[in-house]
């Protein structure tokens, strides 16, 4: 099931599929009209990037393949025509995402697309006039130092300089990644596999697929560094404490029925439950500051919910009767069982609160 944010609208699949080709084709038409425009001055940059690379005195570049000169060229004006077309691109992912997102996640959206098309930018212009100009420098000196006389391909030293800037934004985007995931609160320690699998899988195997003939012998190499600068990069929120204390327990009820239980308690309930003894129960405890009046505070409690496959909610509020429209619409849609707290004494709240589905201790957990 779904849930339904606040600044969203229940709207039919379709129709999101619509607006997603409709944004889409804009950005391809706006690409290709780039690739096009900048293919009548590719030539030149192309002459003035591999003088910035010429890493030898004299003649010593040479093309001998034409029509892989042609595919260079015009590879080069796909990339200057995806690049420019940067700004249409986050503004339309933006529009586009900002419905399904919570004002902490579409805010976070905003500030780390931005941000990382800045550093993108910054680094392809150094990887292209320093860095890459410096790793065929430190080439031809290792050529010369055992004595051979250097002839190079222009479209070798072109494809392994375009690789090489692509891998540079691939591991630059899979930083920004668990960077984002990090902010958000969604990397912590007992996620950390989670993302572990997806984030530094798809960037190894993108790594591997798309590496050219001529620069095989880098792959396992290249892979090897994303994935460890990975590592040491998220390492702060990888060690990080997830934002729910207790922990995610599968319980069985007395019909065989898996249940997942969760309290939800403002913060400062007279029954508040201690993080340490709903560890100690088995159920997960979230602690919200106002969710009468902060949106962000109803939507953190419903995205963890629907996260975690919660099946069992209960609230200690001081508010019962008057929860939030927003949250009592979202458990229908989620098909989560609400259970009341008036009758049950703080000592039975700390013991198990969810006493009324669990009759005794000795019940089986998964």
């Amino acid at each position: 099931m779904t849930i339904l944010l606040e600044s969203d609208r229940d709207a039919a699949v379709q129709s999101h599929l619509d607006e997603l080709s409709k944004r889409a084709m804009v950005v391809f038409i706006t690409v290709a009209s780039l690739t096009v425009i900048w293919s009548f001055s590719v030539d030149e940059l192309l002459r003035n990037f591999l003088a910035v690379l010429h890493p030898c005195e004299g003649e010593c570049l040479n093309v001998y393949d034409p029509a892989q000169w042609s595919a260079v060229r015009w590879l080069a004006a796909l990339y200057l025509g995806a690049l420019s077309a940067l700004p249409l691109v986050l503004h339309h992912l933006h529009r586009f995402a900002k419905p399904g997102l919570t004002i902490h996640e579409y805010k976070a959206l905003k500030r780390c697309t931005w941000t990382g098309t800045v550093l993108l930018l910054i680094s392809f212009m150094l990887m292209t006039t320093a860095v890459l100009p410096w790793l065929f420098e430190i080439g031809h000196e290792h050529h010369r130092s055992v004595g051979l006389s250097a002839q190079y391909s222009a479209v070798e030293m072109l494809s392994i300089a375009t690789y090489l800037t692509w891998i540079f934004g691939l591991i630059l985007a899979s930083w920004l990644v668990m960077f984002t995931a990090g902010q958000l609160g969604l990397l912590t320690e007992t996620t950390g596999d989670w993302w572990r699998i997806r984030v530094y899988g798809i960037t190894a195997v993108l790594i591997l697929l798309t590496v050219p003939e001529q620069a095989q012998a880098l792959s396992i190499p290249l892979v090897v560094f994303a994935l460890a600068s990975n590592e040491v990069f998220a390492q702060p929120w990888l060690s990080q404490p997830s934002l729910v204390s207790g922990r995610v327990t599968d319980w069985f009820d007395v019909d065989g029925q898996r249940r997942r239980l969760a309290v939800v308690q403002v913060h400062g309930h007279h029954n508040s439950i201690q993080p340490e003894d709903a560890t100690k129960a088995g159920f997960s405890l979230l602690t919200v500051q106002n969710w009468h009046e902060q949106q962000s505070d109803r939507e953190k409690a419903i995205v963890f919910i629907q996260h975690q496959r919660i099946t069992d909610v209960m609230v200690l509020d001081g508010e019962t009767n008057t929860l939030p429209p927003f949250v009592i619409d979202n458990f229908k849609r989620l098909g989560i069982v609400m259970h009341e707290t008036d009758h049950l004494s703080l000592r039975t709240s700390i013991l198990h609160p969810f006493v009324s589905i669990l009759p005794n201790e000795h019940q089986n957990k998964g």
